[in-house]
């Protein structure tokens, strides 16, 4: 894992040397006006940043490998869409960020879906100000998930169930998932035994490292009822002037299963 991580930032960093210009083939750095309402760093975080989530169910033939589900990019993709950025004017640069704010909304789900607010104080505010309070009223609408209804009639059995959570960049891309695979048991009238295992995925360059499980919580609501919270932590690190963390994200997982098989779960994203 460390060793993807250092590869992945050294991918970053010699991408941001290059298309500032300090190695050949770059962008020179005087293409850049001093009167530049978007600095070279703000462009890249706009990339680089969580811009939302979007939760969902990994089917459990497909866990805990889940890039199939979900869209990510090679590093040369980055590479282009860094240089890219880099090369707008102001006014392309505000469009183009503008258009991919409202797309996102077009097809927002409040049941699934979550804006970062770290993205929306950082990024956002800059850029498309005036949106800000429809997205906040998005960031309100209460989640609930989705839900797969507990059966009556108990027969014997088990079931797998792996609920997560991505984070997106404003583009579209995930740049990390975040799971919770519970195996459960139950006989005639109850759960018998239940086995959660929580982990995160990075995806793309590697700009982002998954940190582990920083909170977690289980119980039984009733003998068929099982509920299970767990909250991971993220971190994107940055290449300007120094590997410093740029943002961090912690989303969450609730989580209830049930005798005879089935399960409720929801998700959301904590700063």
């Amino acid at each position: 894992m460390k060793r993807e991580v250092i590869k992945g930032l050294a991918v970053v960093v010699l991408v941001f040397l290059v298309t500032m210009g300090l190695f050949p083939g770059g962008i020179a750095s005087g293409a850049y006006s001093n009167e530049t309402a978007f600095s070279p760093e703000f462009r890249l975080m706009s990339l680089l940043m969580c811009a939302y989530t979007v939760s969902d169910t990994i089917p459990s033939e497909q866990a805990p490998f889940s890039q199939k589900t979900i869209q990510t990019r090679p590093a040369e993709w980055w590479v282009e869409q860094e240089k890219r950025l880099l090369g707008l004017s102001d006014e392309a640069f505000e469009t183009e960020l503008r258009l991919s704010v409202e797309s996102v909304m077009a097809s927002f789900d409040p049941q699934r879906m979550h804006w970062d607010p770290e993205f929306l104080e950082t990024i956002l505010k800059k850029v498309a100000p005036d949106l800000i309070d429809s997205i906040l009223r998005e960031n309100e609408t209460k989640a609930q998930g989705s839900q797969s209804l507990p059966l009556v009639a108990y027969v014997p059995g088990n079931n797998t169930a792996t609920p997560a959570v991505y984070g997106y960049n404003l583009f579209g891309v995930a740049m990390w998932g975040f799971f919770c695979r519970i195996t459960w048991w139950w006989d005639t009238t109850m759960i018998t035994s239940v086995l959660p295992s929580s982990y995160g995925e990075v995806y793309g360059i590697s700009s982002w490292t998954y940190d582990g499980v920083i909170a977690t919580q289980q119980y039984y609501n009733s003998p068929t009822d099982f509920y299970k919270w767990v909250e991971g932590q993220f971190t994107l690190w940055a290449p300007w002037p120094n590997v410093v963390p740029i943002q961090h994200a912690w989303p969450g997982l609730n989580i209830d299963v049930y005798a005879g098989g089935g399960y409720a779960y929801s998700s959301y994203i904590r700063h």
